[in-house]
């Protein structure tokens, strides 16, 4: 679904428009600027259309973790969510501010660190988990486990793809008190499933010191 290499690099597409809600969402992408964080990917994009169908957006506070190009929380956005905060290291902020505009706020979050000055309903993680970045699952654990434990009832949505073994990230929020469990391939958008693709639901499951 999503644009390949030789579309982003050679053919230099640099737009991506994904059905929702009876138009769409058009982000813009920078892979040739800036890779693989500001360009458009696949579990993403099953996220995105889990959301359409499930309504978990519908009314809530949402922050989006790595946002890259946004798409997720502006998607989330679409779909209803009474406030979306998409964050990023600060090199990727300029394109999340294009693709924002007026639909979320953006702030720059380094994983390791929260938002402590605000409480979030859902937290949204999209295509996070990468090869080469396993210094990066500890950091990203913590900070999805913080932003839970802000607010009693949030939950967190993960999707990742399939491209390395990732458990040592699961048991990194194992003993942060995050419960991570799948979401059914029924539950998803019936167009937008894939065996290499997860989507799990985090939750809160016991209170720990930060900085454990």
């Amino acid at each position: 679904w999503a644009p390949g290499f030789e579309e982003l690099v050679n053919l230099r597409v640099d737009t991506f428009t994904l059905p929702l809600g009876g138009d769409g969402v058009t982000v813009s992408l920078a892979y040739r600027e800036n890779g693989t964080g500001s360009s458009v990917w696949d579990a993403a994009i099953a996220l995105a259309k889990y959301l359409e169908v499930s309504g978990d957006a519908g009314g809530r506070d949402c922050v989006e973790l790595g946002a890259g190009t946004g798409l997720c929380g502006l998607c989330a956005a679409k779909l209803g969510a009474r406030r979306v905060v998409l964050t990023d290291v600060e090199e990727c902020l300029p394109l999340l501010r294009r693709n924002a505009d007026d639909a979320a706020q953006v702030r720059a979050l380094p994983w390791g660190e929260s938002l402590d000055d605000d409480r979030f309903d859902l937290v949204l993680c999209a295509d996070c988990l990468l090869p080469g970045a396993t210094h990066l699952f500890r950091p990203l654990a913590l900070t999805v486990s913080r932003l839970l434990a802000l607010k009693p009832a949030a939950r967190g949505l993960l999707a990742y793809e399939d491209r390395m073994d990732c458990t040592s990230f699961f048991s990194h929020l194992e003993a942060l008190g995050v419960a991570a469990d799948p979401v059914p391939r029924e539950a998803w958008h019936p167009d937008y499933r894939a065996d290499r693709l997860h989507i799990l639901s985090l939750s809160r499951v016991l209170r720990v010191v930060d900085g454990e």
